[in-house]
């Protein structure tokens, strides 16, 4: 028996059930089905971005902070934002909330524990096998990540860490350390993230930019290393957290076919200078959404214009061949921008001025050789989705 849908989302992550959360927002009428491998959901990441007090998720947002820092073994930078907070959301509070409003739309469909095997294209539909059944949609969001044998990009963001709480209070509650103690090695970049959520627990990251993808479990040691060193005995782990961030993600071979549109991390959802995503993530759900809830085609999305696109390669090719000097480069980026511009830029809002400031910051001579490079190889910047339609 074959299951007729309208819309079929391949994989359940932060963007697929994103989309289905804002489709159920919009009350979208069709039939959503929403395909994930996984078995269970567990609260195993965490997201970290930059906004102001008052926005859409505000109530699964934990922990706000209105300073944050970026620090070498000799030098530190501080933060404030005027209207901007970094904040954090947990990754159970969200899965919750998302699987929620999909389950309990009467059209809507959360199938776990399934994997989605092939994938047939037809010009009236796409025929999905899974290892439960073969659905047929209108229309496929593909959000599944990219086999790690084909993910390729400029710089990888590999971390390992853990939610902890000590015996003691240690923690500052009113600071984020999002790059501390940053060095640098001929590997790559190495910084601490810490998210201090009260004097006695935080969410501490041991982070590298590395130029090739390495297993996150390689970074596991080195992080107990550090606690050990920094904070001794009397610790609680409470939860882990591992991860690959492509950063500079190399463009994928499209699918030919109006009616299929990958999304999310493996569309190029990151910002490619920086890692960050959650937001441009949600704000492709709720466009998407909208469009779809109107009756409008969906589209492939654009996640950044072509000269921030061009920008961040010239940023991160500039990065792999002056490794040694990147800490810095991050430090005087820092004091170059009062706290809302740099929270805006690190999330993908730029404007000319902001540029001209940023640019203005960093050491002309890597950057000037980057970007004629890049001219001179006729390098296009990263991959963006062009726009499909029925």
């Amino acid at each position: 028996m074959i299951r007729e849908v309208d819309i079929a989302i391949l994989g359940g992550g932060c963007a697929g059930l994103s989309l289905g959360r804002e489709l159920a927002f919009a009350d979208y009428q069709g039939e959503v089905i929403v395909i994930e491998p996984r078995s269970q959901y567990l609260n195993d990441r965490t997201w970290g971005f930059w906004h102001t007090r008052d926005h859409d998720l505000r109530h699964l947002v934990v922990k706000s902070w209105p300073n944050w820092s970026l620090s070498t073994p000799s030098s530190k930078v501080t933060l404030a934002g005027d209207h901007f907070l970094y904040q954090m959301i947990p990754a159970d509070l969200f899965y919750a909330e998302a699987i929620r409003s999909i389950n309990t739309h009467p059209q809507y469909c959360l199938m776990t524990d399934t994997e989605a095997q092939e994938i047939k294209m037809l010009n009236e539909g796409v025929f999905v096998k899974t290892t439960r059944e073969t659905v047929f949609a209108q229309q496929v969001f593909d959000t599944r990540p990219r086999p790690a044998a084909t993910d390729k990009a400029l710089i990888w963001q590999i971390f390992s860490g853990a939610e902890i709480e000590t015996d003691t209070n240690v923690f500052e509650t009113h600071k984020a350390s999002l790059m501390g103690n940053m060095s640098s090695t001929k590997t790559g970049m190495q910084f601490t993230y810490c998210l201090p959520l009260t004097p006695r627990r935080a969410l501490i990251q041991n982070t590298w930019f590395m130029r090739e993808r390495q297993p996150a479990d390689c970074l596991d040691a080195p992080f107990y290393e550090y606690l050990d060193k920094e904070l001794g005995c009397g610790i609680q782990i409470l939860r882990t957290e591992r991860g690959a961030l492509p950063m500079g993600q190399f463009p994928q071979a499209q699918q030919d076919h109006p009616r299929i549109i990958r999304a999310g991390q493996a569309a190029g959802a990151l910002r490619a200078s920086s890692g960050y995503g959650f937001l441009r993530i949600q704000e492709w759900a709720q466009k998407t959404a909208q469009m779809l809830a109107a009756g409008s085609p969906a589209s492939a999305t654009r996640y950044d214009g072509y000269f921030d696109a061009a920008m961040d390669r010239v940023f991160l090719d500039a990065f792999k061949t002056h490794t040694k000097d990147s800490p810095e480069w991050f430090l005087s980026l820092a004091r170059a921008l009062t706290g809302d511009e740099f929270a805006s830029f690190m999330s993908g809002h730029t404007s000319p001025l902001l540029w001209s400031k940023v640019i203005k910051s960093l050491p002309k001579g890597p950057f000037l050789s980057a970007a004629l490079k890049n001219m001179a190889r006729g390098l296009a910047p990263f991959s963006t989705t062009k726009v499909a339609k029925r």
